[in-house]
């Protein structure tokens, strides 16, 4: 999968269709920020995500707070952290044991197919 694959899409849905909040979305990501060694192959997605990822992380922290001029990061990270994972982004998820769980069950489904 090339970095390509990460960037931004016009065709994406809009932030209304979005189930999982965008406060959820941000703590989900600092997981994701926080736990990254464990993530080892997904070096690509922190490569091309290296403002939203982090910055999720900071605002999740409460070392900073969300600008509205910076959720095309959080969004644009969303997608492709869902991306990697090869689960739906429009989901409800409440976590990211939520996001781990639900993309295991579905690499073993797609597996008995």
């Amino acid at each position: 999968m090339g970095k390509a694959s990460f960037m931004a899409d016009p065709t994406k849905p809009s932030e209304e269709r979005m189930a999982t909040d965008l406060d959820t979305r941000i703590k989900i990501l600092g997981q994701f920020y926080i736990n990254r060694q464990k993530f080892s192959n997904a070096q690509e997605i922190f490569e091309a995500n290296d403002v939203g990822i982090p910055y999720a992380f900071l605002v999740a922290s409460g070392i900073t707070i969300m600008m509205e001029e910076s959720s095309s990061y959080i969004k644009d990270s969303w997608f492709s952290v869902c991306s990697y994972l090869e689960i739906d982004p429009v989901g409800v998820y409440k976590d990211i044991n939520d996001l781990l769980d639900i993309s295991i069950l579905s690499k073993k489904a797609r597996e008995e197919e």
